[in-house]
């Protein structure tokens, strides 16, 4: 006879996707999702830690700048974490919408990045596509 904790062990566990965002210098609200919608639906968890340096730690990891690069990356660095940055979020015939962001990540074209809306702490996944030069994803 199995037990509930047996028969939860032999099913397979989701695949899940996060996306992070502050909501002030010592908190983040996390966007937890399974990567087959089937799965489960997404939701939020609200973080809170002691201090404004324990928040950052966490949100740099979340957007993964405090893993090393890639040895397969190709082509030049173009753009460094840390550095600021233009990101463009919308563009029609008559309107352009942007914003100066904070790059999270480094990246060489064409290449998806982590920045950082510094005004509102919104993150977003951007597409390098030049030297301080982004559109969103």
């Amino acid at each position: 006879m199995l037990t509930m904790p047996d028969a939860l062990s032999r099913v397979p566990a989701p695949q899940l996707y996060l996306v992070g965002e502050d909501l002030d210098s010592c908190s983040l609200r996390l966007r937890i999702g399974c990567v087959h919608k089937v799965d489960c639906l997404p939701f939020f968890v609200l973080l809170r830690f002691a201090s404004a340096a324990e928040a950052s730690t966490v949100a740099r990891r979340i957007a993964g700048s405090d893993s090393p690069p890639s040895p397969t990356h190709s082509g030049p660095i173009v753009i460094h974490a840390g550095s600021l940055a233009k990101l463009t979020i919308f563009v029609s015939d008559k309107i352009t919408v942007e914003i100066r962001v904070r790059c999270l990540q480094s990246g060489g074209l064409d290449k998806v990045i982590q920045v950082r809306d510094e005004q509102t702490g919104r993150l977003y996944r951007a597409r390098v596509l030049g030297q301080a030069e982004l559109r969103a994803e």
